[in-house]
């Protein structure tokens, strides 16, 4: 193979030396007996430490992905249901309906809180913060986003004939989406020093 794979045949001359490549990924130098000697090949390994493989930090971002569509999806299926009973989702605990219900709190400020969060991370451990170099412009546009979304889906109600525009609900999505976005300002500043440490 070409590029100092583990299989080759070829014998190659280094600063005045024969080598030759093993079977096994490895150079071979002269010794007494048959001239030549088993030697490790560093080129063998080299493409996995160039790829900068690491399962954690791979695990972490399909987490991380997963959790945001989670997050997406809960936030669409609450605010476009027929029913503005948070009891009556099927898949929320009847306790957490009873008190999103009770308390509108409990409805709109948590939800885009957690929406922001996720968009938030999503941009700067994903590759966002390489480019972008400034936790604040990931802030900024996270909260943007999640405001974005929150409002149209409010106005989307308007349709749905059990559910009706409210500027409290507005009110709560707003601030869910700022405070989603502030919480994840120092993971935003860990990311950005690995990054520039790296």
């Amino acid at each position: 193979m070409g590029g100092g794979g583990g299989f080759c045949g070829a014998r190659s001359r280094d600063r005045g030396r024969n080598y030759h490549h093993s079977g096994f990924g490895g150079f071979e130098k002269p010794t007494r007996r048959d001239g030549l000697q088993w030697q490790p090949c560093p080129a063998a390994f080299a493409p996995v430490e160039e790829s900068g493989l690491n399962l954690s930090a791979f695990l972490f971002r399909i987490g991380l992905l997963f959790g945001l569509l989670c997050v997406v999806v809960s936030v669409f299926w609450c605010a476009l249901a027929k029913s503005p009973a948070m009891v009556e989702i099927c898949w929320m605990p009847v306790w957490l309906g009873k008190q999103a219900d009770a308390y509108p709190i409990f409805r709109n400020f948590p939800a885009f809180a957690l929406l922001s969060f996720f968009v938030s991370l999503s941009l700067g451990v994903l590759g966002g913060i390489r480019r972008v170099l400034n936790p604040l412009a990931v802030t900024i546009v996270s909260a943007f986003f999640a405001s974005a979304v929150g409002v149209g889906l409010e106005f989307a109600q308007l349709w749905i004939p059990a559910r009706s525009f409210d500027l409290l609900d507005i009110a709560w999505t707003l601030a869910g989406a700022m405070t989603g976005a502030l919480l994840a300002i120092p993971l935003l500043l860990l990311a950005l020093q690995k990054t520039r440490n790296d």
